[in-house]
């Protein structure tokens, strides 16, 4: 049951990193108006960065092949 517990907290850790990342990265696009090519996620996270970039009024596509496909974010 511990051993259960840590794998999902190190999940949770990992894609609390990555919404961090595109935080940081969204922040980035808008200031330089250039793309920024974030780190390879699974298709999960990898949505909901999407969606926060969307908010955003930004562009975004997802590059690469599994496992190493990552979002880019384009300016408006």
């Amino acid at each position: 049951f511990l051993r259960s517990i840590f794998v999902v907290s190190d999940l949770l850790d990992e894609q609390e990193a990555a919404l961090r990342e595109v935080e940081d990265a969204i922040a980035e696009v808008m200031e330089t108006t250039q793309p920024v090519e974030l780190s390879p996620q699974n298709s999960y996270v990898r949505r909901v960065q999407h969606q926060l970039v969307q908010s955003y009024g930004l562009g975004s596509e997802s590059k690469g092949d599994e496992p190493f496909r990552r979002v880019v974010i384009y300016p408006a």
